[in-house]
């Protein structure tokens, strides 16, 4: 896809949403609701394992979890639509109110063509988080699907049929960066969903000719910490320090680290460090790293730990573990950061590094994959 076609995306989005006078957003709330159950309805008879399929292949998801995200998909807009049908939310439906001796109808309206680029890690569940909502209260919407070559695209495209209201690229995600300053530069992008890195969205934005104008709605980076203190060491609180491990483990490793709430670096009290590492490393050596289809023998669970979705994502893994070790750090697992699989395999082994300091990249940055550092305290 060219900027020209990207523009010519939007120009459709332009002609759905009319200045407000579409035919989506002059629908009734009544009517748009009805649509958007219409269409969950068929997606979950016709689509549901095409996009489970879509999940595994493409960013690596094992089929428990990528189960898992379209579940919470259609939970989340049955939610949603009964918020809205709620009569405690009757700012939505409209209603008088008097401020001194003015009276008002006040009521919710649509914004109007919103862009919405959705990330990789929960393309389905996250994407149509911003799309549902907004096309319910009748904006328009021109969407970008991260990653997804095939499964999920059918669906979007069957809802921009349905309401005459979005707007869908479909391409990687490799190739889309150019192709969303322009669309910024136009001017008629009246509000920008964005879900990423903060410089990311501060280029798109400062793209935008009436930047104070534009509706922004941002979920960005982090690097969420863990902390253990020393009282949960004592002998006593063996059980309650296995507990604690456990969710360690899933946070730092759960679909391989690659989630905005995971835990990106744990901070250990130093005179407790060996007796942390010891138990951590066994830990995290029992998960099982296989393709996300793959299932094992002995107990028929799906690989805990599974491919990245593309070779730059292991090229970065790659930097920040070769700028932490030059730096005085150790990969303190066995086989920890290995690549298994070939030359242009993404599917890495998890690696444990030890000690871990500010003077590290992985320190600062949120690594957003197998990585995970632990700094010693006093």
């Amino acid at each position: 896809m060219t900027s020209d076609d990207a523009l010519s995306v939007l120009n459709s989005a332009k002609r759905a949403w009319n200045g407000g006078m579409g035919i989506w957003p002059q629908l009734s709330l009544k009517r748009r609701i009805e649509a958007i159950e219409l269409f969950f309805d068929e997606l979950v008879k016709t689509k549901t394992e095409d996009i489970i399929q879509v999940l595994m292949w493409d960013i690596g998801k094992n089929r428990n979890d990528a189960e898992a995200e379209f579940d919470r998909t259609v939970s989340f807009a049955q939610q949603v639509i009964q918020a809205i049908r709620s009569s405690a939310n009757a700012d939505l439906h409209g209603g008088w109110t008097v401020t001194g001796a003015t009276n008002a109808f006040v009521r919710r309206a649509a914004i109007g063509i919103i862009l919405c680029l959705g990330p990789f890690n929960y393309p389905i569940n996250e994407t149509y988080a911003t799309l549902i909502p907004a096309l319910l209260m009748g904006s328009g919407r021109e969407t970008m699907p991260p990653l997804m070559k095939t499964g999920h695209i059918d669906g979007l495209a069957f809802i921009g049929r349905a309401s005459a209201a979005d707007a869908l690229i479909k391409e990687p995600p490799q190739s889309t960066p150019a192709k969303m300053p322009p669309l910024m530069k136009t001017g008629h992008i009246d509000g920008l969903a964005f879900i990423g890195r903060a410089s990311a969205a501060d280029a798109l934005i400062k793209e935008h000719p009436n930047p104070h104008r534009l509706k922004i709605f941002l979920q960005l980076e982090g690097k969420n910490m863990a902390i253990f203190l020393s009282d949960i060491f004592h002998e006593k609180n063996e059980e309650t320090l296995n507990r604690a491990l456990d969710e360690t483990v899933a946070g730092t490793l759960s679909f391989n680290g690659q989630r905005c709430t995971a835990l990106q670096i744990i901070s250990v009290p130093k005179h407790h460090t060996q007796q942390f590492l010891a138990k951590f490393i066994a830990k995290v050596e029992a998960l099982r790293v296989g393709l996300p289809w793959q299932t094992f023998k002995n107990d028929r669970t799906y690989s805990q730990i599974t491919p990245l979705p593309t070779e730059q994502r292991i090229a970065y893994m790659k930097e920040l573990i070769e700028d932490a070790t030059y730096k005085g750090t150790s990969i303190v697992n066995e086989n920890g950061g290995k690549i298994i699989g070939g030359e242009r395999s993404t599917l890495m082994i998890p690696a444990i590094l030890f000690p871990v300091d500010k003077t590290m990249d992985l320190y600062h940055q949120e690594q957003f994959g197998p990585l995970v550092p632990i700094v010693p305290y006093f």
